[in-house]
């Protein structure tokens, strides 16, 4: 049950700072499907460089110019630079909840 709640305030996490950029930037479709959708495949991309890909930092960059992309198409966002800026919140908002949920699963584990 502990783990269900914290993968839930993890997607609260990584959900809300990004609907709230996209809805800030103009994006067309920021509902709550369209922006887990986007995560999703976000991961599935970030995952599939990674997998040619040794260099975290490397992965990160490619990342952000593709999710910029991936932000602007599936989200409707008005040019590449407002597509960007969401795809890197949404980066570093991934980044802190796998610190969080690191942190979180240490102090479960002992």
């Amino acid at each position: 049950m502990q783990i269900l709640f914290i993968l839930i305030v993890l997607l609260a996490l990584i959900y809300f700072p990004t609907k709230y950029v996209a809805e800030y930037f103009g994006a067309e479709r920021t509902g709550f499907w369209a922006i887990l959708l986007t995560l999703i495949i976000n991961g599935f991309i970030t995952q599939a460089v990674g997998s040619f890909i040794d260099n975290k930092l490397i992965t990160f960059v490619i990342m952000l110019g593709i999710g910029g992309l991936l932000f602007q198409h599936i989200l409707s966002a008005a040019s590449y630079r407002q597509g960007f800026v969401i795809s890197l919140l949404s980066q570093v908002a991934i980044l802190v909840c796998f610190l969080v949920f690191a942190g979180t699963y240490s102090v479960v584990a002992t």
